[in-house]
């Protein structure tokens, strides 16, 4: 007995929740080139995802975060540039 499974497409909709609605931002779809293996098919998929930057967002909404808490890394982000800056002498 022999199992055959076909994944002819595969889809993630990226969304962002503002304001308790759902926007579907960006539509993902791989389909499958002919004799195609699933894992050259999957492996197409990750790169995609990895190139539009979902995965990014999902971490970063991954967890509520107060809007103090996200001043003050915004802050911090701006010093480390800074110190950069001055370690390299511009």
């Amino acid at each position: 007995m022999q199992i055959l499974a076909k994944f002819v497409v595969f889809r993630y909709d990226k969304a962002i929740k503002t304001n308790f609605e759902r926007q579907v931002i960006h539509l993902i779809e791989v389909k499958r080139k002919g004799n195609e293996r699933f894992e050259s098919l999957l492996r197409r998929f990750n790169r995609e995802i990895q190139q539009s930057g979902i995965l990014t967002i999902a971490k970063k909404n991954r967890y509520f975060e107060k809007e103090p808490n996200r001043g003050e890394r915004r802050i911090s982000a701006m010093r480390k540039t800074e110190r950069r800056r001055i370690k390299q002498g511009y």
